[in-house]
Order: C-alpha cells, then structure tokens, then sequence
C-alpha cells in the first residue's frame, strides 16, 4: 500500500541518514541503493557478475559518477588507532594541521627579502627614513619628529626624504609587480 511505502522511504532516509560514521547526501545514497540493487538483481537475472556496461545501462549511472560511488569510504577510522600494527603513532600524528603557520612565515620571509631588496635602491638617508617612520627593522614606527630627533636633522628633511622614497619605490615596476601579486 501507499503507507508501505513512505514508512519504508523513511526508514531508508534514516539509515541513510544515521547508518554511517560520516553523512552523505540522500542523492548520493539513493544512487548508491540503486548500484547495489542493479547489480543484485542483474547478477540473478544472469547468472554471473554483470559488466560495468550493463550495470550503467540498468542504473542510468554515467562511469565517472559510478567510479566516485565506489571510492565512497564505506569504512571509517579513528584518528586514535595506531598507523600500523608495530607503530605507537596514531593515524591523527599523521594527519596534516590545518596550522599555517609555517607557510605564513615562508611568506613573510619572500617579503622581508623583497623588502630589502627594494631598500637597496634608496640612498642611506632615505632607507633610514623609511626604517624609523615605518618601523621596518622590527621596532615602533616614529612620528616626523621623533624620526627626525633621533637622526638629529629637521622635520622638513625627513619629511622631503620619505617622499622621495616613496617615489622612488612607486616608479620601480619591480616592487609594484611584487605588490600587485601580494
């Protein structure tokens, strides 16, 4: 009867549903049911294994979507377990962090360098400039006048050097190219 069949429709959402460890689509595992029950039914029709073309005849399934249902993981683990039977590592040991730390600091380095780089173009007045006001060997940026204090020249000099290496960087197409990429 019609009751018959949306209570078994709902039992097959549940399992579908709560039966694994790890959720797949209901379309996923509908497709997977129809697999299974093409090839039950064509291995009793024939008498033999079905070939993957009459399985993908009878299911609709085009061969790349029959391929992904078969490499679906039918079986978890746990991240707990050891990574083989003579190892104390566990399988999370193993498992890549989502840290990226390390790639940050690659890439903090890369710009460190280019930096420097982009530095040795300026005269040593207009690198210690940009250093002080800027703070680009690691310490606070300073204002005008205490940038200016500290290499005891006026405001208006810092000021004109600053300017002119900024200038100086914005015209090299190294640096904005090294910018734009950034």
């Amino acid at each position: 009867t019609y009751a018959t069949w949306w209570i078994r429709q709902s039992l097959q959402r549940a399992v579908q549903q709560h039966g694994r460890t790890i959720r797949i689509p209901l379309e996923v595992g509908e497709q997977l049911q129809r697999l299974e029950a093409a090839t039950a039914e064509l291995t009793s029709l024939f008498g033999r294994r079905p070939t993957d073309d009459e399985i993908l005849e009878a299911t609709g399934i085009n061969r790349t979507q029959r391929l992904q249902l078969e490499n679906l993981p039918s079986v978890t683990a746990s991240l707990d377990q050891p990574a083989s039977s003579d190892s104390t590592t566990t399988l999370g040991e193993l498992v890549g962090s989502n840290d990226d730390s390390w790639i940050e600091g690659i890439e903090r380095n890369m710009m460190h360098e280019q930096l420097k780089g982009a530095l040795n173009q300026l005269t040593d007045l207009q690198r210690d400039v940009l250093n002080f006001r800027y703070g680009l060997n690691g310490g606070t940026p300073l204002s005008l006048q205490a940038t200016a204090q500290k290499m005891d020249i006026g405001v208006r000099r810092v000021r004109r050097a600053e300017e002119e290496a900024l200038e100086i960087l914005r015209e090299d197409p190294e640096v904005l190219s090294q910018h734009e990429n950034a």
